[in-house]
């Protein structure tokens, strides 16, 4: 459905310029591009959550630059330089099952094409590993993933992320 939405937006606007048809197809061409960013960048937010639940974080090179800056709101994630540090810090979470659910970002894509800020909105689900049985979450989070990112010659990778909560289920 979205899909079929850009489709339509794409043939209006190439329907409505007035100028020549070398234009039209800039404008079309520049709508694709940008599209095209902005889905490459829902993938690298979706990967990051995934090698996250699935406790593969010595793939997050995937994820972010090497140099990147992570904040989040846990105990040993706040203010990390590097993904080593992140990757160093997660085996804490070594007991415990995750569930990432996020939403597609807003991105902000610059004139360039080759920096972008995107705002996610996640809920992530830690469950209690000693008890699995149960699908019983111990804690639910709500809140955003604010991310900068930059284009690489690899794809798009994360330069910045800063966690902002809403705060947390309580059962």
């Amino acid at each position: 459905m979205r899909l079929f939405a850009f489709l339509v937006s794409c043939l209006w606007l190439v329907g409505c310029e007035a100028s020549s048809s070398t234009n039209n197809q800039q404008v079309l061409q520049n709508l694709i591009e940008r599209s095209a960013h902005t889905v490459a960048i829902g993938q690298n937010m979706v990967r990051f959550s995934y090698l996250c639940d699935t406790h593969r974080v010595k793939e997050m090179d995937q994820v972010f630059t090497p140099n990147c800056f992570i904040n989040l709101p846990d105990k040993g994630f706040q203010n990390l330089h590097g993904v080593d540090q992140f990757i160093k810090n997660f085996p804490k979470y070594a007991n415990y099952n995750f569930q990432h659910v996020t939403s597609p970002p807003v991105v902000d894509l610059d004139d360039s094409m080759t920096t972008a800020h995107a705002t996610t909105l996640v809920i992530a689900t830690v469950f209690d590993s000693f008890n699995t049985s149960k699908a019983r979450p111990e804690e639910v989070e709500y809140g955003s993933y604010i991310t900068d990112h930059v284009l690489t010659k690899a794809g798009w990778r994360i330069q910045n992320m800063t966690v902002s909560t809403f705060g947390e289920w309580d059962s």
